[in-house]
């Protein structure tokens, strides 16, 4: 069984921050905690989006609207 993985979009994950309110705590939380923006956003996408095939739909139509 081959599935595709979500690879991490950057401008992607802004979106989704800027869009998500839980994703905007978890972001500004981890930006206070002297993260930089990327590694933040990586963090998010590798411990929220990867392995939940809803929030996986969610940013793959995230993507796709930013196309």
């Amino acid at each position: 069984m081959c599935e595709n993985i979500p690879q991490f979009n950057l401008i992607a994950m802004k979106s989704l921050v800027d869009k998500d309110r839980y994703f905007s705590f978890v972001f500004n939380d981890l930006m206070k905690k002297g993260l930089e923006e990327e590694n933040a956003l990586q963090v998010i996408f590798n411990s929220n989006i990867l392995g939940d095939a809803a929030m996986e739909d969610i940013y793959l139509q995230e993507i796709n609207q930013l196309q």
